[in-house]
């Protein structure tokens, strides 16, 4: 989060909730989208940005407070014009007002006291005006702008008086209709924006055509002096019939210079690639993906079997920081099958258990409990057994974790503390199962005797 001095205005449509009852959803969705397309070009031409917009209400952010104020007057007599010879109910009038002050940015949002007083101001001020703050008026410039003072006011949340000004109208329009047609606010800043608008577009066609000179210069200037685009159809054929170590080779006819084949034929190595990983042939894969991540180290695709690979080679650490980085490139890469076991070998070894459960709970999620049940029911290792019980159990997944048939398991460890740990375990879970184990346990004199004989007798009575 950072801070900003800005200019802060609110507008909102006069009469929109009444209106909005005695029109239809077509209807109100047509005048928003009016409103929208009157309003929005003159902010862009303005150096406006428009935060949000709620219904009718839009708030929009300006650095200076002066290009605010030509807005505002803009869109009023933009509006004026659309609404000319159209009936009262069926013109779009709306109230501006604005304040100015430091306020809090995050995430595109601002924040602040100056938003609550403009906010509060916008409340007061009447349907085809323009309001603004004392702040406003001290930091404008007012050399062409005329403002005058409307007074104090006493506003809710706000605990001073707030001094408020208004720019002047240059005439009432509407005093006769015969008269040639004249803007409330003179016309002068819809003129400003209409040449903002038009050096606007000229400074994009002028860049837009400087891009594609430069494009055109670079490409004759440095495309290659042969054409590969039949080395690509090769390389293509070559994969297609299984051939992956000819297409490698074919592939490395292509020289770097050759951009656009280049590019083409990257997912035919790709694809090479895949090929050899499932032949067996892994280093040779594995170098072929090294080739491909050096010229681009955020491909999925590549980083993905980098990952297949790695894990192929028992080399987890590898393989989980090259899935995680290809995942987050491309979540659709987490429905693949393959991914769910090499997760839940994670937890085999102590080294790599931490960074598997978190591979699972950031990625695969509920796709990992078959691999996991599987994992807990054949592992001759008690803390894997219990890791992967744990993290079924943390997937909503309880009704595939034998607590009962794991704490039995654990009473014939010669370890006192794993046995008092069980023995705790069948307590809780309150089964019948474990009363015979507890009191076999029970008649042999060991460091869990009076446990064993007091935890069946606990069973029993439940």
């Amino acid at each position: 989060m950072r801070t900003e001095t800005l200019a802060i205005v609110f507008t909102d449509i006069k009469g929109y909730t009444a209106a909005t009852s005695a029109q239809t959803h077509v209807q109100n969705a047509r005048m928003l989208k009016s409103m929208a397309s009157l309003v929005t070009p003159v902010v862009r031409a303005f150096d406006g940005r428009i935060v949000k917009s709620i219904g009718d209400a839009y708030m929009i952010v300006f650095r200076s407070p002066t290009d605010a104020l030509r807005c505002a007057l803009a869109v009023q007599d933009r509006l004026h014009q659309n609404n000319h010879g159209k009936a009262e109910d069926a013109g779009i009038h709306i109230r501006i007002a604005m304040n100015i002050g430091e306020v809090r940015v995050h995430r595109g949002d601002v924040f602040g006291e100056p938003v609550n007083i403009a906010s509060r101001i916008e409340s007061v001020t009447p349907a085809d005006e323009v309001y603004l703050s004392e702040s406003m008026y001290l930091t404008m410039n007012k050399s062409d702008l005329a403002i005058e003072r409307v007074g104090e006011y006493e506003l809710k949340g706000i605990p001073e008086p707030v001094t408020v000004y208004r720019a002047k109208r240059f005439a009432d329009a509407s005093a006769d209709d015969s008269k040639e047609h004249v803007m409330p606010f003179g016309g002068k800043q819809i003129a400003q924006w209409q040449k903002n608008a038009w050096l606007q577009r000229a400074n994009i066609a002028i860049w837009a055509f400087a891009i594609v000179g430069l494009c055109l210069a670079g490409y004759f200037r440095y495309r290659p002096e042969n054409d590969y685009s039949a080395t690509v159809q090769q390389v293509k054929d070559l994969v297609e019939k299984g051939d992956a170590l000819g297409a490698v080779a074919k592939a490395g006819e292509i020289p770097a210079e050759a951009v656009q084949e280049k590019t083409l034929v990257r997912r035919y190595r790709r694809q090479a690639a895949q090929q050899l990983f499932e032949s067996g042939q892994l280093d040779t894969a594995k170098g072929q993906v090294d080739s491909l991540l050096a010229e681009d180290q955020r491909d999925p695709d590549a980083l993905l079997l980098r990952g297949l690979i790695a894990a192929k080679n028992d080399d987890l650490r590898t393989a989980f920081a090259a899935l995680t980085e290809a995942l987050r490139l491309n979540p659709s890469l987490t429905q693949r099958t393959d991914l769910s076991p090499i997760a839940a070998r994670g937890y085999i070894d102590a080294t790599t258990r931490k960074t598997a459960d978190q591979f699972i709970e950031t990625y695969l999620r509920e796709q990992a409990i078959p691999a996991l049940t599987r994992l807990m029911q054949t592992s001759q290792d008690r803390n894997v057994r219990v890791a992967a019980a744990m993290r079924l159990e943390k997937l909503g997944a309880r009704e595939e974790v034998d607590w009962v048939a794991l704490a039995l398991e654990d009473l014939k460890s010669t370890s006192c503390k794993v046995k008092k740990s069980a023995i705790q375990r069948l307590i809780t879970e309150g089964d019948e199962r474990a009363v015979g184990p507890l009191l076999k346990l029970a008649d042999n004199k060991n460091c869990v005797t009076e446990l064993a004989k007091k935890a069946a007798a606990q069973i029993m009575g439940k």
